[in-house]
């Protein structure tokens, strides 16, 4: 007598609720696992696709140091005399004193001057002369800022507690902030250096670049605005553009030629954008880590868990084994037989935990940074599950396939 799954498989739909908490076991274990298992890779995806997501500058050809300024120092070295230092290095197509992706902060912004509620909060790029050439932005609309435009920082502090600058602005920000394409000549209001008023006045809209990797759309929008900087001795950001990618021995000429030219000023190692993407995301790396480690554990342990009760319950069943051995099942049907028992409790599991994954989901993304899960997200992790189970209910499945009819009363 040949014993076939699909012959057995009304037998075994019957005898499943014989056998409540085994299966309920099972079937819990393989949901819960499946909530987890979607939740913690959808996690750490999100973060390594944010990880190498470019900023949609020139990388690999801007560096910047932190300049300090050191308390009860003579604040030797001026911004302009930095500047002028850097951009006579022969491999420096433009320096420039002001932030860069991954420093820039943000401020509420407003299109109106009796507007009291902020129409958005976007990052501010508010530097010296060249910050937008050494960004390499690329103007799509209007013009580039230009030497010309520019105050001299020093006479737009005191004019009036207000500062007047001309600006640029990305293309996603002036969607946001003028649908009808009108940007150009507008004035933004805001705030510089944390309490200073100014007035942004829009002579050019550039290309997108992201000065955050949080995978909003504000990641991409942003106010770029210059003022002269000559003799002014105060800590900051500096940057340089290489005429090709920077190396590390230029870097190295960087950091040397600074702190010469500065000498009173603490100066940091050179950093690439490269470096400071990796520093900026060091906390989301380690806590990667750790989630990945997690999910080993969580796999393992249902592995195990499986193994365990379905070893115990297999065993348990002796007598139907060694009857079905007598009626002429052969070893693979056994085999066979608890193998396909163990796919249904797994594909029950797995529909469970589709909903339980899809519920945490939500609960986590209420409270926390989530990213919905996706349909071939859901699926692998289901596909994961399943073969789990499956290599978990193997070696029980083999072991009793080889009692022998005579051992059936045996417990």
């Amino acid at each position: 007598m040949t014993i076939t799954p699909i012959r057995d498989l009304g037998p075994l739909l019957r005898s499943l609720p014989r056998h409540r908490s085994a299966v309920l076991l099972l079937v819990l274990e393989c949901s819960i696992a499946m909530a987890i298992l979607c939740n913690v890779i959808a996690i750490i995806t999100d973060s390594t696709d944010r990880h190498r997501t470019m900023t949609g500058l020139d990388e690999d050809r801007i560096a910047v140091i932190q300049n300090i300024a050191v308390i009860g120092s003579n604040d030797s070295g001026t911004i302009g005399e930095g500047l002028l230092a850097l951009r006579a290095l022969p491999w420096v197509e433009e320096a420039a004193f002001g932030p860069a992706p991954f420093t820039a902060s943000t401020a509420p912004i407003r299109t109106s001057a009796d507007r009291i509620d902020p129409t958005a909060e976007t990052y501010i790029y508010f530097g010296s002369q060249g910050l937008s050439s050494a960004l390499g932005l690329k103007v799509v609309a209007g013009t580039m800022l230009s030497d010309e435009m520019l105050p001299d920082i020093e006479q737009a502090l005191t004019s009036n507690g207000v500062i007047q600058l001309p600006a640029l602005i990305t293309h996603s920000l002036a969607e946001r902030l003028y649908p009808a394409g009108d940007a150009l000549g507008k004035n933004i209001y805001t705030h510089v250096w944390g309490s200073y008023t100014a007035t942004m006045r829009v002579v050019g809209i550039v290309a997108d670049f992201r000065s955050d990797i949080t995978g909003n759309q504000s990641d991409a929008e942003a106010i770029i605005a210059e003022s002269s900087f000559t003799n002014q001795a105060v800590g900051g950001l500096y940057l340089i553009r290489g005429r090709g990618p920077v190396t590390p021995e230029q870097m190295e000429e960087f950091a040397t030629t600074l702190s010469t030219h500065m000498p009173d000023f603490a100066q940091e190692p050179a950093k690439s954008i490269e470096q400071l993407r990796n520093a900026y995301f060091a906390g989301e790396a380690a806590r990667s880590n750790m989630l990945t480690a997690i999910l080993f554990v969580v796999v393992s342990s249902t592995a195990l868990g499986i193994f365990g009760l379905t070893h115990f319950w297999v065993l348990g069943r002796k007598p139907y084994i060694g009857i079905r051995r007598a009626l002429g099942a052969r070893r693979r049907d056994i085999a066979s037989y608890f193998m396909t028992e163990n796919l249904l409790i797994s594909l029950i599991g797995v529909a469970l935990g589709v909903f339980t994954s899809i519920t945490l989901n939500r609960g986590l993304a209420a409270h926390f940074e989530v990213v919905p899960l996706s349909g071939v997200l859901i699926a692998t992790s289901a596909c994961i599950i399943v073969l789990t189970c499956q290599l978990a209910a193997l070696l029980p499945a083999l072991k009793v396939s080889y009692i022998e009819p005579s051992r059936a009363g045996e417990t």
